[in-house]
């Protein structure tokens, strides 16, 4: 079978000329960090997304790890998320002391939903963290079921960045304006829908959440006049508190220039994203399974584009196309299988059977920006007769 000459990434992210530009202005300016570009990066974010606030910090990991924080979640309480997830998405609970909990998820969409999530609240349930898998919104229900239960909610949007959902009354929202969760968290690693190199942002709906989250990504210190306890330097420019145990998450302002410069082609690289899926799934075969993407209610942003194929073969077809240059993945393996996360708890395996599945069926295939029609055609190609090759090597 013919191998490609330049090998396919899963992910990559997406540089123009016009990006080069912004972060060399900032280069050559007074202010590498702590200067206005963050602040300019923020309020477009805040602007896009329809929230009152975004602030930006150093990764989207040290942005659940404060969303967490400011939430008040603590040693004895619980956090609830998917194990169909990178790891940082209960992590943030662990780094507080908490217990990180699992839901099964829903196998038409790998994510879990106010559903599957009942019958694993209990009264230490401090936070749900809801994951956008792929770029899918996650379940607004999960929202109302738990302000029922003054449970907070921590929306883990790092693959959503430019999807939509569509409220009960027609109405499109942006991911991240916070309609449905108290904070959103994002990411702007190379591989999503922008990036900032490293980096992450939480949008929220709440001025004293914001101003608590500022706080927290600059060691817990604030410059605020009308905040401060002592009133003896007041009013000395020189003067600031540390009112709690905080820590250096802040974003540069060349991370953020380079951040400001790609959300305005946001809407163009989840439109491309969306064409080249497109493209798969006319292209794959039938007996290939794909995720729940778009909906009537739901505009994914298609930061992954997942499939599955039998388990006796999955292995196989991964080896094989990476072997002819077709870089694929598997996102993600469940976070109680890791070996510290059963070194913690005994987590069952047998209590998740739809993540187990997806586990042993799924595939990330390439999906970004640069990545041509022809080369997603060529790889659906590729699987086909790979697939092919294997059930007539069964039937022989």
């Amino acid at each position: 079978m013919k191998q490609i000459e330049t090998p396919i990434p899963y992910g990559k992210q997406q540089i123009d000329d016009d990006d080069v530009n912004a972060v060399v202005k900032v280069l050559r300016s007074s202010h590498l960090t702590q200067g206005p570009v963050v602040n300019q990066f923020e309020k477009a974010l805040a602007n896009y997304c329809g929230a009152r606030h975004a602030i930006a910090f150093s990764s989207g990991t040290a942005a659940l790890h404060a969303a967490c924080a400011i939430a008040g979640l603590g040693p004895k309480q619980e956090l609830l998320t998917s194990p169909i997830s990178f790891v940082a998405s209960s992590n943030c609970g662990l780094f507080l002391g908490a217990k990180a909990r699992f839901a099964d998820v829903d196998f038409r969409t790998a994510q879990i939903t106010a559903k599957t999530i009942k019958e694993h609240l209990r009264k230490k349930t401090k936070v749900i963290v809801p994951v956008d898998f792929a770029g899918r919104p996650s379940d607004a229900a999960i929202y109302e079921l738990a302000k029922k239960k003054n449970i907070t909610v921590i929306q883990d949007a790092c693959h959503s960045l430019g999807s939509e959902w569509k409220d009960e009354k027609g109405k499109w929202h942006k991911t991240g304006d916070c309609s449905y969760a108290d904070m959103t968290c994002f990411s702007f690693h190379p591989v999503k829908s922008i990036t900032t190199g490293e980096g992450g942002a939480i949008t929220t709906n709440d001025t004293a959440l914001a101003n608590q989250l500022i706080q927290f990504r600059q060691h817990g210190i604030t410059k605020n006049k009308k905040e401060f306890l002592n009133k003896e330097f007041a009013n000395e420019p020189w003067y600031h508190e540390m009112h709690n145990l905080g820590y250096n998450y802040r974003i540069t302002d060349i991370q953020a220039a380079l951040g400001l410069n790609q959300i305005n082609k946001l809407d163009h690289f989840i439109k491309k994203r969306a064409e080249l899926v497109a493209t798969y799934l006319e292209h794959l075969p039938e007996f290939v399974v794909t995720l729940e993407g778009n909906d009537k209610a739901h505009r994914s942003a298609h930061h992954l584009f997942p499939i599955r194929v039998q388990k006796n073969v999955r292995n196989q077809l991964m080896r094989d196309l990476i072997e002819r240059g077709i870089h694929v993945q598997l996102h993600y393996i469940p976070i109680y299988r890791q070996p510290y996360y059963q070194s913690i708890d005994a987590y069952d395996f047998g209590d998740y059977p739809n993540a187990e599945e997806y586990f042993a069926t799924a595939l990330s295939l390439p999906v970004y920006v640069s990545l041509s029609q022809k080369q997603v055609r060529f790889i659906a190609q590729t699987i086909t007769k790979l697939m092919n090759s294997y059930a007539a090597n069964r039937m022989g």
